[in-house]
């Protein structure tokens, strides 16, 4: 430990491992408590309806093995999905930009805000009275996006080895927060507890997690090689700079609302308080990232593109790949998760709806557990490479690709498991490698941008479905085959370089 770190750890009560571990797990709260949340929207669905929100809307029903649809009903919540997931896709390039330009304090912050917000507002919502289920739900899945690509920058603070595995703890925070609607349906529905008082409580939560991030995150993005101290409580801890740690020169102290530089002889500190009589510096995200590793990362193409301009990054091959990668896997996900009732209707046969709420429920719970593949795609991309990532990933879109096909309809539990999985290290791959390749300069709105395109080009969803339900007789297997088809090039066209003289897997 040299003279700057050893100052620095004497001023707090807990060393660098704890002190970053312990803003490592802030920051898993953070986004398991309300960043993917959306995607649980299937089970608050189904307990809002049998609670009777919107039940005026059901002048006729049809049931089938003594289950009641109100197609009315049914359609004004397939509504506030399509509003809630499309608000979240949408809002990954405005929460970027707010990353890139301001830094992950005021996105972390402005997303928890939404969150809590539109969590208020969906405490005091009747369908019968204030309907405001359709701005809640917008501003519960515009939010979560702020608080999940503002955490991304702690993986600097691990050394390169284990970075792919804490990226990929983030990502598995993300996907395992959509268990919380469904825990919230079971209360409203198995507890009977009062719909107000389980979204109050959530909101307030929400609210005291931003005001605890407006102390505790940096206004600028933690550097590689950084090192953090905890002193006396959470809410204050020492930055030791990797550029003091390389070269330990002087330099001058600069002043600013949330950063205090202070120089001598032999260290450079800057201090993260909560509190500051300074007054704010200029915030340049290029020079924020200026000191950015340069060491070539397995399973990238390049290290040149790491902070380089924005233009160049975004017309590099790299980029494209990348971005053909994700439009294509997010398509065939959302086709299988906005198709999946129909699809097990039909292998169920008509008028027979006994197992459809059983497959349903099912993937509403195993989609969350994806995340239990956190230790092996993080373990593939720092033992082998983020290309060794990227082909496991195929594997796995393969794999509920062709067991979607199979028309048995207990095969489709084998489909269940592989999506759960898929989308846990398709997120993974796809955060890491930009990430690697690109920095984090531009992180926030590469990242944005991809997933808005995905987003838009995931629409054909709707006029594929109709394709099947009206032309096919409401046989996908065609449509389910094309899906496989067209992900066949990403083996060969796949983002990353096999590194030479790897193990493979």
């Amino acid at each position: 430990m040299d003279s700057t770190e050893a100052t620095a750890a004497s001023r707090t009560w807990c060393n660098f491992e704890t002190s970053r571990t312990i803003l490592f797990i802030f920051g898993l709260i953070q986004s398991f408590s309300c960043s993917g949340i959306i995607f649980g929207f299937t089970a608050i669905a189904s307990a809002l309806k049998n609670i009777g929100q919107y039940s005026s809307l059901c002048s006729s029903t049809n049931s089938t093995s003594g289950t009641v649809h109100c197609a009315n009903q049914d359609l004004r919540f397939s509504l506030l999905y399509t509003i809630g997931s499309s608000a979240l896709f949408a809002s990954f390039i405005c929460h970027g930009i707010i990353l890139d330009r301001i830094g992950p304090k005021i996105a972390s912050c402005t997303g928890l805000t939404c969150i809590s917000i539109g969590f208020y507002i969906l405490s005091f919502s009747d369908s019968n009275g204030f309907d405001g289920y359709p701005e809640a739900f917008a501003l519960i899945g515009a939010g979560g996006p702020g608080v999940h690509l503002s955490l991304f920058h702690l993986a600097n603070l691990f050394r390169e080895g284990i970075r792919g595995t804490m990226k990929s703890c983030l990502v598995g925070a993300f996907v395992m927060s959509a268990i919380l609607f469904p825990l919230e349906g079971w209360l409203l529905e198995g507890v009977h507890a009062n719909r107000e008082y389980v979204f109050l409580v959530h909101a307030s939560w929400l609210m005291l997690l931003a005001l605890a991030g407006a102390f505790v995150w940096p206004i600028k993005r933690f550097q590689d090689g950084d090192k953090v101290y905890l002193r006396g409580f959470l809410l204050r801890y020492t930055i030791v700079p990797h550029s003091s740690i390389v070269e330990n020169v002087e330099m001058p102290p600069q002043v600013t609302e949330d950063v205090v530089l202070e120089a001598s002889k032999s260290e450079v500190i800057s201090e993260y308080t909560s509190k500051s009589d300074g007054t704010q510096g200029d915030i340049d995200t290029q020079t924020d990232l200026g000191t950015e590793s340069n060491a070539r990362i397995p399973g990238t193409a390049s290290n040149s593109l790491v902070n380089a301009p924005l233009l160049r990054q975004m017309r590099s091959k790299e980029y494209l790949l990348l971005f053909s990668f994700a439009c294509i896997h997010v398509l065939r996900f959302n086709l299988y998760i906005g198709t999946f009732i129909q699809q097990i209707q039909y292998l169920e046969g008509k008028g027979n709806s006994s197992q459809t709420n059983v497959y349903t429920l099912a993937l509403t719970l195993l989609l969350p557990f994806g995340a239990l593949s956190i230790p092996l795609i993080g373990r593939i991309i720092d033992r082998y490479s983020l290309w060794h990532g990227f082909i496991f990933c195929n594997m796995l879109g393969m794999g509920y690709g062709i067991t979607n096909v199979v028309p048995v309809l207990q095969v489709q539990f084998l489909s269940i498991i592989f999506i759960s999985l898929h989308r846990m290290v398709l997120f993974a791959v796809l955060y890491s490698y930009t990430s690697a390749t690109f920095g984090y300069a531009n992180f926030g709105f590469l990242f944005g941008l991809m997933q808005l395109v995905a987003a838009v080009i995931s629409l054909l969803v709707y006029p594929l479905a109709s394709i099947s339900d009206n032309q096919l007789g409401g046989n996908y297997m065609c449509v389910d085959l094309v899906m496989l088809a067209i992900m066949m090039p990403l083996w060969y066209f796949c983002p990353g370089q096999r590194p030479q003289g790897t193990a493979s897997l």
